[in-house]
């Protein structure tokens, strides 16, 4: 199992709206992640940490996943299509424990991007591990 880091602009997608309306969320990667896998969900500006751990509950096509463009903000945005999509649910939020994991602490243990989806570095898992 894998643990990744994707990215998530409020400014432009109520993620948090999303989970809240249908339990999970559809988002497009062009990664290797598979069923099982965690991901991240990493909030920019203003909380600039990540805010949720999900569990990876299936791999999809584009055809096959939810239209939830409701929950685009502003105006009209052109979200690049990815290869597939996987849908996340959420398992942990770390809203009580953002001082912990905020951008300048998971910069100090091996994360080295914010504003694109990778692979979580093994120094990384160990911290945010130690943190839940």
């Amino acid at each position: 199992m894998k643990k990744w880091l994707f990215p998530c602009n409020l400014f432009k997608y109520d993620i948090l709206g999303s989970f809240l309306k249908n339990g999970f969320v559809d988002y497009g990667t062009n990664l290797n992640v598979l069923e099982g896998d965690a991901v991240y969900i990493y909030i920019g500006a203003p909380y600039s940490a990540i805010l949720l751990k999900c569990r990876v509950r299936a791999i999809l096509s584009y055809d096959q996943s939810i239209n939830d463009s409701e929950f685009n903000v502003g105006e009209e945005i052109n979200i690049k299509r990815r290869s597939k999509c996987v849908r996340l649910v959420p398992e942990n939020n770390y809203l009580s424990k953002i001082d912990l994991i905020n951008s300048k602490k998971l910069k100090a243990n091996g994360v080295k991007g914010f504003s694109f989806q990778i692979e979580l570095s093994e120094e990384a898992i160990i911290y945010i591990d130690s943190i839940e």
